[in-house]
């Protein structure tokens, strides 16, 4: 139950005279049908598809993203052996979405180098010269890239 005042909420003399309505329709003070206290609790619970959720933000600025999400899982990797069934952890924020790249990535290149394989045979005739394409231009990538360092 939700339930925004105007009066002060720490005054629990004014809460418990807050009139409610009951099923006859006549109204009665909150005190009568509820036992008010005053307790910390969270400032907000925050829901995702209908079950509680609590999120940890850190920042990295200086470290990498894979490194600290690995060293962090290894640290918390105990404490979630250990959680109630219901209870789960998510990686999200960067790390999510270099997660669903690297997974887009892993079915896509292999696609495309298919294709461009597939293109050297028609254009060269041959699969021996498409092969032989497909071996010298990565060594000269790489040869060109120690060439510059």
């Amino acid at each position: 139950l939700v339930v925004r005042l105007k009066i002060d909420a720490t005054d629990l003399e004014q809460v418990e005279n807050i009139p409610v309505f009951t099923s006859s329709g006549s109204t009665v003070p909150l005190g009568q049908v509820a036992e008010i206290n005053l307790v910390e609790g969270p400032a907000a619970i925050y829901r995702e598809s209908l079950k509680r959720r609590i999120m940890v933000e850190t920042n990295i600025r200086g470290r990498d993203l894979v490194g600290f999400v690995n060293e962090a899982q290894k640290v918390t990797g105990e404490i979630e052996k250990n959680l109630p069934p219901g209870y789960r952890t998510d990686w999200g924020g960067q790390f999510e979405n270099f997660t669903r790249a690297k997974e887009r990535l892993a079915l896509v290149v292999p696609i495309a180098l298919a294709i461009i394989f597939f293109m050297l045979i028609a254009a060269f005739g041959s699969i021996y010269y498409a092969l032989g394409v497909f071996i010298v231009v990565p060594l000269a990538v790489s040869g060109g890239i120690i060439g510059l360092v």
